[in-house]
């Protein structure tokens, strides 16, 4: 895993320094709404049922409940609603959470509230400057910039859209636009949806406004444990506490043209409280809050 990861990084090295003077709080991005984490599309299948890692953070994350990495794997971060905080890992290996020892002090924290007693769904953007997240109890969609890139200590205040007059319910995650212009809410059961956002000023959660939906519940076979999502170009995926990845195609920017791409994939694991979801060309991510409280780490097979 090392050694891929090291591959990996290097590739991600070159692509995202030529990109790093994009100066929009969502960075340099690839793909139609991919926030720069578009990485060609995949054969869902090829997903290792196995994990490669499961590493722990319950003495600083009680209850994990999103995770994310650098474009560069050198940080993986951990947004969890028992510390009410997200914190940030500093990797020697890139991408490869087995050099972390479980329980291992991050390498900076949040000080300040993360604005909602659930807090959910971590995205952040390719500079690490930009930070975003959803409150289930509140219904709001939250943001804020870091001083220093993937710093959590250097935190701003968060900025907050109500998402209540807009109909969401139990929102579980969110996830940008490239742009800065557009971004999407998952809703858990009983609601089943992704929600379209606009905003008129870019990355400015204040100036949002609903503009459509996709309710996924036929689509899923109504598979209630859905609790994550991740964008990748035209390939949107649903992460599931009933241990399965699905797969959708769609038209990016239209979430209402989202179509089921083939069986859901397994994962071998029997989590019953898998959360959030982070992916890149080689690793999928996802954390477990009512197990060990950690990291899944799994890897892809041959992509298409």
């Amino acid at each position: 895993m090392a050694v891929v990861g090291a591959i990996a990084s290097t590739i991600v090295r070159s692509i995202v320094g030529a990109l790093t003077d994009n100066d929009l709080p969502g960075g340099a991005g690839g793909g139609g709404g991919g926030g720069g984490s578009s990485f060609g599309p995949t054969d869902v299948t090829t997903l290792v049922a196995a994990e490669t890692d499961y590493w722990i953070c319950r003495n600083y994350q009680s209850l994990p409940l999103a995770v994310w990495c650098s474009p560069d794997g050198d940080y993986v971060m951990v947004q969890g609603q028992g510390g009410d905080a997200i914190d940030a890992w500093a990797l020697s290996t890139p991408f490869d959470t087995t050099v972390l020892a479980d329980n291992v002090a991050p390498t900076s924290t949040t000080g300040l509230t993360l604005g909602d007693s659930l807090p959910r769904g971590l995205w952040m953007n390719p500079a690490g400057t930009f930070m975003s997240w959803v409150g289930e109890t509140a219904e709001t969609a939250i943001t804020c910039t870091l001083g220093t890139a993937w710093d959590m200590s250097t935190k701003s205040a968060n900025a907050l859209y109500d998402m209540t007059a807009d109909g969401v319910v139990d929102p579980q995650q969110i996830f940008w636009a490239d742009d800065g212009l557009t971004f999407y809410v998952l809703e858990k059961n009983p609601s089943l949806k992704i929600n379209q956002f606009a905003c008129s000023s870019e990355f400015d959660v204040t100036t949002a406004s609903f503009t459509s939906e996709y309710d996924f519940a036929t689509a899923t076979s109504s598979d209630t444990g859905i609790l994550g999502f991740f964008i990748n170009g035209t390939e949107i995926y649903l992460n599931s506490q009933s241990d399965k990845l699905w797969k959708f195609s769609w038209t990016p920017g239209d979430i209402t043209s989202m179509a089921i791409d083939g069986a859901a994939q397994s994962y071998t694991q029997a989590q019953v409280a898998q959360s959030g979801l982070w992916m890149n060309a080689d690793y999928v991510m996802y954390t477990d809050y009512g197990g060990s409280d950690g990291v899944h780490t799994h890897t892809w097979g041959p992509h298409e």
